[in-house]
């Protein structure tokens, strides 16, 4: 879904604070296939966590819940991560790197309709994004009551809508728009609208159904001065 715009960075945050190489460092194979598996076991953890706050809530994914999903011991937990909130900024982290992904190799994008293809990839209009979705409301309504949560949310809306902003960016340099537009105001936009459909098909799946989720964000882009709505072999 939600193909998540900052990249996994080695910051203390996310427990990541060794796991790049330094400057002229030698990178050991042996080394290197260690780092494989803590980073295959992070994803792991993360991904078991998703799967816990989309069945329970974020109140009740707990390092005890969390590890009984994986099947492991709260200790292996807490050798990857230094505690619960390291492991939500972790698996936080894997939503927006969802949402960066849906934009990667669509360099050819240049019409309507695929334009629009690629911005619906983000809807809830499947199993897998629905339960992402849930998730990600989770962690929104606790940014109403937590403070560093509120924070750490606002950091990601902003990446989230300077990711839209870029795509459009790259879209008007690469001729797809007839005339100039104001890609900032244009993303927030666009991404007010995504927000809102994915919340209304969460609360009202028999109105948001996929279709209707896929044609209000085509709607939406029609807006826009594109040279071409579809491609020539389409």
């Amino acid at each position: 879904m939600l193909s998540m715009l900052f990249p996994l960075c080695p910051c203390p945050a996310f427990g990541y604070s060794d796991a790049m190489p330094k400057k002229n460092q030698k990178i050991d194979s042996s080394r290197s296939g260690k780092r494989d598996a803590s980073d295959a076991r992070r994803e792991e953890v993360a991904q078991a966590t998703l799967a816990v706050i989309a069945r329970d809530g974020l109140d009740r994914a707990s390092m005890r819940g969390i590890a009984q999903e994986i099947g492991c011991s709260t200790g292996v937990l807490t050798h990857y991560f230094r505690d619960k909130d390291a492991i939500l900024d972790f698996a936080l982290q894997s939503i927006i790197n969802a949402v960066e992904s849906s934009g990667e190799g669509a360099t050819g994008v240049l019409t309507l309709d695929q334009f629009a293809a690629e911005v619906s990839s983000a809807l809830p209009d499947s199993l897998d994004n629905r339960q992402l979705w849930k998730v990600w409301i989770n962690f929104t309504a606790a940014s109403l009551s937590r403070p560093e949560q509120h924070r750490r949310h606002h950091l990601l809306y902003e990446g989230i809508r300077d990711h839209w902003s870029k795509r459009l960016v790259s879209l008007s340099e690469a001729g797809a728009f007839s005339e100039p537009i104001d890609a900032d105001e244009e993303a927030a936009l666009l991404f007010c609208l995504i927000d809102g459909i994915g919340i209304q098909a969460l609360i009202s799946p028999r109105l948001f159904v996929s279709a209707r989720q896929h044609g209000l964000v085509r709607a939406h882009l029609t807006r826009l001065p594109w040279v071409a709505t579809a491609s020539v072999d389409q």
